[in-house]
């Protein structure tokens, strides 16, 4: 089964096939804080090849030399991201999957950047930066 996803008006839609998360870290990286609004963001890694958009393209920008980060040209949602450090995978963000609850988080990410008075799950995994 498919996991499908999209932007909060539904004009920016996508598909991943099933089975490819690799991964599902919540960031609470300066960045993905301010590009989404979120005390945190939780992405999932998958693999590019996996990954296509089926609704209206979303636009793009550049949050630093070597991140395209992707929303919504209409309403503005964010939703994935790709870096040149790994050209293969690419980070979707958990929340605009149809049924999100699939894909808990299994770590926190850049926790010396976290906000502090963000609650931790501390049964997760947890690096200061990202490995």
């Amino acid at each position: 089964m498919k996991i499908r996803g999209r932007c909060a008006c539904g004009q920016t839609r996508y598909e991943i096939a099933a089975g490819t998360a690799l991964d599902s870290a919540n960031c609470h990286c300066r960045t993905c804080r301010q590009s989404t609004g979120g005390t945190y963001v939780t992405w999932a890694t998958i693999p590019r090849c996996a990954f296509h958009w089926t609704g209206r393209r979303p636009r793009a920008y550049a949050s630093n030399p070597r991140t395209q980060r992707y929303f919504c040209g209409i309403c503005g949602a964010q939703l994935a991201l790709v870096t040149t450090r790994e050209p293969a995978t690419m980070d979707v963000i958990v929340a605009t999957f149809v049924n999100a609850e699939r894909c808990p988080p299994t770590r926190n990410i850049w926790l010396s950047r976290k906000l502090g008075w963000v609650p931790v799950d501390r049964r997760l995994k947890g690096e200061e930066k990202e490995s």
